[in-house]
């Protein structure tokens, strides 16, 4: 499928998608849960680390759209597009979680590795 568009125009669709997820994540979500819901252990991981908890949620949507993708029975109670936002979501919560936390979770990692 070719798309007909202008540069200008990709780039105001992609936009409109991240305005899309940040009206979800800012908006929808946060009246739902509460801002500090995702930071905050719950009562099923009252001992884990908010960053480990955020990567649980990623990788569940991750393995939704392999569901979905593959047409597995039962995974359509959400569309392949609400998962996608809700990855960008939890993505973005990842990335507001490491500043907070005042780290930087990549450049550790690519430290650890190197040193292997």
């Amino acid at each position: 499928m070719k798309i007909e568009l202008k540069d200008d125009e990709i780039r105001a669709v992609i936009a409109k998608q991240f305005d899309d997820v940040k009206t979800l994540v800012v908006g929808e979500k946060n009246k739902r849960y509460g801002a500090r819901n995702i930071f905050e252990p719950g009562p099923f991981t009252s001992d884990a680390a908010p960053d480990l908890t955020i990567r649980a949620r990623m990788g569940d949507k991750v393995q939704r759209l392999q569901n979905l993708w593959q047409g597995v029975e039962g995974a359509a109670d959400e569309t392949i597009e609400d998962t996608v936002k809700d990855l960008m979501g939890y993505c973005a919560l990842w990335l507001a979680w490491n500043k907070m936390s005042g780290g930087d979770k990549q450049e550790a990692g690519a430290k650890a590795a190197k040193k292997k």
